[in-house]
């Protein structure tokens, strides 16, 4: 077992700072990427919604309140076997739902990039390292359960409307997403 002078440092103090840096970056630039590909299937979504014609059984469309791609606003069809009433009127179509989930996720992983870069460089010092590694760890698993639930709300039917997602990927988000805050926690569990 190696022995450390009074000043010196665990090479976990001074590792896990320069990962968390890393690791705030990749977090950043995933959610950019991932955030601007759910834009574009929705936005194909929303085209393919605004061009289908009508199909023979359903009431005259609805029109949308006006937004920036389509100023008339795309047509939404609703099927005549169900009356509209005044809840399907005033639910938003699944294409805003998901701009909307979408634009809420990005800011909170933003957040959490953010708080990843400034648990990075305050543990740089030599006393936070470990407590702040631990609030670091604890957010990024909240974090992946945030993202398992707007997962779910893209796919579900009556929400998002996306194409439902195989339960593997899944857990494949949730351990990707969650294997530097287990690591986080697990080399910072014990005092040193």
């Amino acid at each position: 077992m190696t022995q450390f002078k009074p000043g010196s440092r665990r090479v976990r103090d001074r590792v896990f700072p320069i990962l968390t840096l890393v690791v705030a970056l990749a977090w950043a630039l995933s959610t950019w990427k991932i955030s601007r590909h759910m834009g574009s299937i929705n936005f194909a979504r929303t085209l393919l919604a605004a061009m289908t014609p009508q199909t023979p059984g359903t009431q005259p469309a609805v029109r949308l309140p006006p937004n920036p791609l389509f100023p008339v606003g795309p047509a939404v069809a609703l099927p005549r076997d169900k009356p509209e009433t005044e809840v399907s009127r005033r639910s938003p179509p699944p294409f805003f739902y998901v701009e909307g989930v979408v634009y809420v996720w990005e800011k909170v992983m933003y957040g959490v990039a953010g708080l990843l870069g400034l648990v990075g460089i305050l543990s740089l010092s030599r006393r936070l390292v470990r407590g702040l590694h631990l609030i670091a760890g604890g957010v990024i698993l909240l974090s992946t359960v945030g993202t398992l639930v707007g997962m779910y709300l893209l796919s579900a039917p009556d929400k998002g409307g996306l194409q439902p997602l195989w339960i593997g990927t899944h857990i494949l988000v949730a351990l990707v997403q969650s294997a530097y805050g287990v690591a986080v926690l697990l080399a910072f569990a014990r005092r040193a």
